[in-house]
């Protein structure tokens, strides 16, 4: 239970450490990847820097994903194997999640296998690149807004109070 002050400390430590990472996807998402060009870095290892920022940004994404979950470890239902009413709870995010880091490594990978093109016209070469990274970027506001409207959600006292779960366990 997390009654205690200890308890409510780490929870307030996860969220934080789940808010970083969140923040660090987006700008990473919004801001450093469609500026980023091989073709205007004039050293010869642009490949290499364009499959580090491609990995790093699969990467945090995986964390960000990884933290939510851990968001979830300590709650009643999870404690007690009530997994499905955990999930019937968040589903809509757990969807998105899936989703979201199917479309984001997918696209992360087709822009490794063609890094000589220029951003722009390699997705006119390539038509289901338009859809992935379209569809992506239209997914990322609903899938933000629901990660934190259930990790906010999360941190709500009934999901730690066995209480309130006692006809279910």
């Amino acid at each position: 239970m997390i009654d205690t002050q200890q308890g409510r400390g780490i929870l307030k430590i996860k969220l934080g450490f789940f808010f970083f990472f969140m923040l660090v996807d987006l700008i990473l998402s919004t801001f450093v990847e469609p500026h980023f060009n091989p073709q205007n870095i004039h050293i010869s290892n642009s490949d290499i820097q364009l499959i580090v920022v491609c990995v790093v940004q699969i990467a945090i994404n995986l964390i960000l994903n990884v933290m939510f979950l851990i968001l979830m470890w300590q709650t009643v239902p999870l404690r007690y194997g009530m997994i499905f009413d955990l999930i019937k709870q968040f589903k809509l995010t757990i969807f998105l999640i899936i989703v979201q880091f199917a479309l984001n490594t997918l696209e992360r990978v087709l822009r490794i296998i063609n890094p000589n093109e220029q951003y722009i016209t390699y997705t006119s070469s390539v038509f289901y690149y338009y859809i992935i990274y379209y569809v992506k970027y239209i997914i990322y506001p609903f899938y933000y807004a629901n990660l934190l409207q259930s990790s906010l959600k999360l941190a709500l006292p009934v999901y730690y109070n066995v209480k309130k779960w006692d006809n279910n366990i």
